[in-house]
């Protein structure tokens, strides 16, 4: 539908314009129509422009001048120069023929008798035809898409009134999950050979490309063309757009229905996304009240986890994992943490686990039906945190995931016990991203299960208590020593203190708690001591 120079050459005003350049030119878009009263044309000329003179602007150019002038209107993309003669020059010089051909620049001759207003007058009679035949089409895009929405569609089905509308398959993936829609599943399947973004036209508000693309399905084919589009999506979870270009290039008038279309999917996108959380809202709500005790009866309890879909005749265990150190860096986080979120979940349910989930800001809580033992589960686990950390360009999250237990549906209170727990025992150790069973903990399952300072007391040898509540800073080296291997330098290195400071350090612990370095049950209940000081309030 787009006005060509080739077109406008058919017009009865120019039936005696002669063309003096290569013709493949006059494919050229012609977007408006404008006089040149000056030759600087980078001020007012643009894509598309067809410019008229008498040559009147250019008569005191240099040839030099020349030159550069029609190279900016290369740069420009100006879609023809037309010269009047017969009034100030008989025939057109030789030297602008030569940088017309150049330069790619149409050169268009026409006679003294053309007249300037009529050309003006059809070529933008023409245009503006041309634009109220896209306002018509684009109004019955949007009609046909806001009918639609009153009947709730389904994605295939949105992209079935795409596919009608132009004519050409249509295919709709999520980039996150890779999960597809497509009017025509062969072609759903491709590899992009060749890509280049699209200029960006008047009526176009979304950024497109064109691919070139080989189809899985068919190997043999020669390679094809689709037209892609990126939808903007509020929950950071993009979506592309993808025509396949079976029957030709994509028209303008077709744009007019997928900026319709794109417009479309934006808002359903965003419907299915408010419904999916206010959905997680109310699963997050229950799944927290059978993890905390938080029923007044076992039936209620039994309700409540129905509407999980747990089964009561079932073990279960329970998968704490924590997000650490994120809460302060929320805001430019949000977005990849999302992501992670939804892709881990939905490859965790690609292995046929069952399990219902709790999302908040900084965990995710899963109650797992146990169906494998712990030892897979775990490997299970731990490979896909890896890939969703891939795929979602999160390696730099510190995530420590922790496995309960099992037990009956009933048990699930204690065994969120555990998992929590085993996150304590985790930073107790000092560790992250670490995936810990309730049994990796090993003893500390003994102290970890003590809400009473002072009976973690006697878990700590008397001097080592003495030293903490009465030297701090002595305390604090003497772990660094140990986890260290009592190796002086790297203890100063982490301290940011002389490997002397830290020798005279240990020597002043020696006096004061007799511990004998060389002793390994000795250095053992020490260790354990230290840690346990750690999870111990701070007043005692």
């Amino acid at each position: 539908m787009q006005l060509t120079l080739e077109k406008v050459l058919t017009f009865d005003c120019l039936n005696k314009a002669v063309p003096l350049t290569n013709k493949k030119g006059l494919s050229k878009r012609v977007t408006s129509i404008m006089i040149m009263e000056a030759p600087d044309v980078e001020n007012w000329a643009h894509a598309g422009v067809m410019i008229l003179s008498s040559y009147f602007a250019l008569q005191h150019l240099s040839d030099k001048e020349l030159q550069q002038l029609f190279k900016k209107m290369r740069d420009l993309n100006v879609a023809a120069f037309v010269l009047k003669t017969d009034r100030l020059i008989a025939d057109v010089p030789t030297n602008i023929i030569d940088y017309c051909s150049r330069f790619n620049v149409p050169l268009i001759q026409i006679p003294k008798e053309t007249q300037y207003e009529t050309i003006l007058l059809e070529v933008m009679r023409a245009l503006l035809n041309q634009n109220l035949s896209l306002l018509d089409i684009y109004h019955k895009a949007h009609n046909r898409f806001t009918r639609l929405a009153l009947t709730e569609p389904t994605l295939e089905e949105t992209l079935e009134v795409l596919k009608s509308l132009i004519h050409q398959p249509v295919t709709l993936i999520n980039e996150l999950t890779k999960d597809t829609f497509s009017t025509d599943p062969e072609l759903a399947d491709f590899y992009v050979t060749e890509m280049k973004p699209l200029n960006k036209k008047h009526y176009m508000n979304f950024d497109y490309t064109r691919c070139s693309v080989n189809y899985e399905t068919m190997p043999d084919q020669k390679t094809s063309s689709i037209l892609t589009a990126t939808i903007p999506n509020v929950n950071g979870v993009p979506y592309q757009l993808v025509i396949h270009e079976q029957d030709g290039l994509i028209a303008d008038e077709a744009y007019m229905a997928i900026e319709n279309a794109i417009s479309f999917l934006q808002m359903e996108l965003l419907k299915h996304y408010a419904l999916s959380q206010n959905d997680l809202t109310y699963r997050n709500e229950i799944l927290s009240d059978l993890l905390n005790n938080r029923t007044e009866n076992r039936e209620e309890f039994l309700q409540k986890a129905a509407v999980l879909k747990l089964d009561p005749s079932k073990s279960y265990q329970v998968i704490v994992f924590t997000f650490k150190n994120i809460l302060r860096h929320l805001d430019t986080l949000q977005k990849q943490l999302f992501q992670f979120r939804v892709y881990f979940l939905e490859q965790l349910a690609g292995k046929n686990l069952r399990f219902a989930y709790q999302v908040r800001k900084d965990k995710i809580v899963l109650i797992m039906e146990q169906t494998i033992d712990q030892a897979a589960l775990k490997d299970v686990l731990e490979s896909n945190l890896a890939l969703s950390k891939k795929i979602t360009k999160t390696e730099e999250l510190k995530i420590n995931g922790s496995i309960s237990m099992s037990g009956s549906l009933f048990d699930l209170p204690d065994r969120y016990n555990q998992a929590q727990d085993i996150q304590r025992a985790i930073e107790l150790f000092g560790k992250s991203n670490q995936l810990y069973t309730y049994a990796d903990i090993g003893v500390f399952q003994l102290f970890l299960k003590s809400a009473n300072a002072h009976e973690l007391q006697h878990y700590i040898p008397e001097k080592l208590l003495s030293l903490h509540q009465q030297n701090p800073e002595l305390t604090e080296t003497l772990k660094v020593f140990l986890d260290t291997t009592q190796n002086f330098k790297l203890t100063g290195d982490k301290l940011f203190v002389h490997p002397k400071t830290v020798r005279y350090r240990i020597n002043k612990i020696k006096e004061l708690t007799g511990i004998d370095f060389l002793d390994p049950e000795e250095l053992l209940q020490y260790n354990i001591g230290l840690r346990l000081l750690s999870i111990m309030p701070a007043d005692n």
